[in-house]
């Protein structure tokens, strides 16, 4: 009696550790997924896009939103899913307050859920859900690592083109030279 009540028990942790790993195969393959989407782009716009649609999916969100802080820290919307103009404009006088990772309940039964989407120690935007399901743990590391790779991503993109504004400089200030060193060598 005592063996098949120990077989039992072996037998629901087994099954535990099974489902706990298969959820944790299936975050590694999202993030993956993004990971892979986010290094061939160079587009804010398009970035945000497809993080956007894979957030909404996973989480089956019924609104989802990513806003960027441009360079006037003024908030703009990259990416929109089911929202109204005046859902969006709520969203965007709430995101000039402190952004903080939250997850509340409404009154319509939807969960309200905000994290930051931080570029080394700056917070430049934030990603928005809402849906009727709570998250756990691990959706929460989950979505923690997604809002990481973007704004790692994001982050790129600006270096990019900081280092592609100084090439044209670089390059246009050695034409300059080149053109004064001839005229100077000519009119020698």
């Amino acid at each position: 009696k005592q063996l098949r009540k120990k077989s039992e028990q072996l037998k629901n942790l087994v099954n535990q550790k099974t489902k706990q790993l298969a959820s944790r195969i299936e975050e590694l393959s999202a993030i993956n997924s993004i990971q892979k989407d986010l290094v061939a782009q160079n587009d804010e716009n398009k970035i945000c896009t497809l993080v956007g649609d894979k957030v909404q999916e996973l989480f089956r969100a019924e609104q989802a939103y990513i806003s960027i802080k441009n360079s006037s820290d003024e908030f703009y919307f990259p990416y929109v899913y089911n929202l109204s103009s005046e859902e969006e404009g709520r969203e965007l006088f709430l995101l000039t307050s402190e952004i903080e990772v939250s997850q509340k309940q409404e009154e319509s039964e939807n969960y309200s859920i905000k994290l930051p989407i931080n570029s080394g120690t700056e917070e430049i935007g934030v990603l928005g859900l809402k849906n009727k399901v709570k998250l756990d743990e691990d959706d929460w590391n989950l979505l923690h690592n997604i809002t990481n790779q973007l704004g790692t991503a994001l982050h790129n993109i600006y270096l990019f083109k900081t280092a592609e504004e100084a090439r044209i400089i670089a390059e246009e200030a050695n034409e300059a030279k080149s053109t004064f060193l001839s005229t100077v060598s000519h009119e020698l």
